[in-house]
């Protein structure tokens, strides 16, 4: 008697455990909104107001509208441009990260290792940059911009070299800076750049793989280095000059870097988390903690005390992010069980966007 009781007992106990979701068991309720093919992974996105990009490497881009109901829910979405043969002449056409230039109305395209397109938001043509203009450099693996001045955009290359050159060592890596200037021509219906003032930052370690810019503080994927910060200087006429600030170690390889006012995000790769650095008033490391072990991250984003990782096959981990001072403070709300998460993006405080191998899939969360 006492054995069927403990069988019954643990086959009870099991259903209870099954029917839990660890979404519930931890606060947050999610659910699938939609899935929007296009037509192969969804690697990267861009989120600009009501419009969405999405990066789907040989398959190009897409520009798409985002329709709300009268209560701002997403009820679909709308493509409104979708470019695949973006340079004819050439047999790889490859879509695989997204910049916005909110300010500009522009998204920056990069086809990594070879050439950045640049479109309006609705997927009218700007004239492509091609080898950075007058810094001829083509093996482009990471972009980031500053469009914050109000007559030109500042843009930062994460640049390869597998050969020597004035200034630099080869299999070593550059950051260029470029200054852009561009007048529309409404006659033609075109853009074209004016003016490519550059500089260069030379040999970092050839491992370098990411580069991620805001309010000042450019950060770089240093691949087992970990983390190196530059800070634009104050006197460069905003032509996006660059000083080193610092850098530091990380308990594993660097995947993927983000910026959120004076701390630094690096998604960690072989299961080792997320490394959160703070930077105090003095520029230097004051803390540094660790959150999301046991998970590999590919992407980051944070809006409000909404901070969402984007885990590979894992899906997506949410945290509600704050700083305690300058000691950064992260603890686990939920999770989200999409396809495979290249990126992720909060569209507000219970939308949230991921880069999934399915295409762009839109969740709702409840909190």
């Amino acid at each position: 008697m006492f054995k069927i009781k403990l069988i019954l007992t643990l086959i009870f106990g099991l259903m209870i455990y099954t029917c839990m979701s660890p979404n519930e068991d931890l606060g947050v309720k999610t659910n699938l909104l939609l899935t929007q093919d296009v037509g192969g992974y969804c690697v990267d996105l861009g989120l600009a107001d009501s419009i969405i990009i999405a990066a789907a490497e040989e398959n190009g881009f897409f520009s798409f509208k985002i329709i709300t109901d009268d209560k701002n829910n997403i009820i679909r979405l709308d493509t409104l441009a979708h470019e695949n043969n973006m340079f004819p002449t050439v047999g790889d056409n490859m879509s695989e990260q997204i910049e916005i230039s909110s300010n500009n109305n522009m998204f920056f395209s990069l086809d990594k290792l070879d050439r950045i397109h640049v479109r309006k938001l609705n997927g009218d043509i700007i004239d492509d940059l091609e080898n950075l203009h007058n810094c001829s450099y083509s093996l482009i693996r990471s972009i980031a911009i500053d469009d914050t001045p109000s007559d030109h955009i500042i843009l930062y290359s994460l640049v390869k070299h597998t050969s020597g050159g004035p200034g630099y060592n080869p299999y070593s890596t550059s950051i260029i800076t470029l200054k852009l200037e561009y007048t529309y021509w409404p006659d033609y219906e075109i853009t074209t750049w004016n003016n490519d003032e550059c500089h260069e930052y030379h040999n970092l370690n050839y491992g370098c793989e990411g580069i991620f810019f805001t309010d000042s503080l450019l950060a770089v994927s240093n691949g087992t280095l970990g983390v190196n910060v530059f800070k634009q200087s104050v006197d460069s006429d905003y032509s996006g000059e660059l000083e080193e600030l610092l850098s530091f170690d990380t308990e594993g390889e660097v995947n993927t870097v983000y910026v959120k006012e004076n701390n630094i995000f690096a998604g960690l790769n072989d299961d080792k988390g997320c490394c959160i650095s703070t930077i105090n008033s003095e520029d230097m490391l004051s803390n540094q903690t660790y959150v999301a072990n046991g998970y590999s991250i590919q992407g980051i984003h944070i809006q409000g005390d909404l901070m969402a990782l984007a885990c590979g096959g894992d899906g997506i981990l949410l945290y509600n992010f704050y700083n305690n001072g300058n000691i950064p403070q992260a603890s686990e709300i939920g999770r989200i069980n999409s396809e495979y998460a290249y990126n992720v993006i909060i569209y507000n405080s219970n939308t949230i966007f991921v880069a999934t191998k399915a295409g762009i899939q839109i969740f709702t969360i409840e909190r």
